[in-house]
């Protein structure tokens, strides 16, 4: 087992500008998988990475968008989607 950390942001002020900072900040952070909340935040993390995971929710059209190819089959690093419950701080993961 190891112990996975959680860490969230929003970007409720002006979040064309700080999302991209955001994103740039948990690359610098070497964090292992980013979980994304909308079509912008997506954007963001995608331009921010071409190798971290992102997990997105709430999209409009991943596939028109330009996230994924398929949802059939998603390509590269990025496309895992559906629901995503909110985690312990901490906790163990197997």
């Amino acid at each position: 087992m190891r112990k996975a950390r959680t860490s969230g942001r929003t970007a409720e002020i002006c979040p064309m500008r700080t999302l991209p900072m955001t994103a740039q900040e948990f690359v610098r952070n070497r964090v292992d998988l980013i979980v994304a909340f909308e079509n912008q935040t997506v954007r963001a993390a995608k331009a921010a990475t071409p190798t971290i995971p992102i997990v997105f929710v709430h999209v409009t059209d991943p596939v028109s968008e330009g996230f994924v190819k398929s949802l059939a089959r998603p390509v590269e690093h990025h496309g895992a989607h559906g629901q995503w419950r909110r985690a312990q701080t901490e906790g163990d993961v197997p």
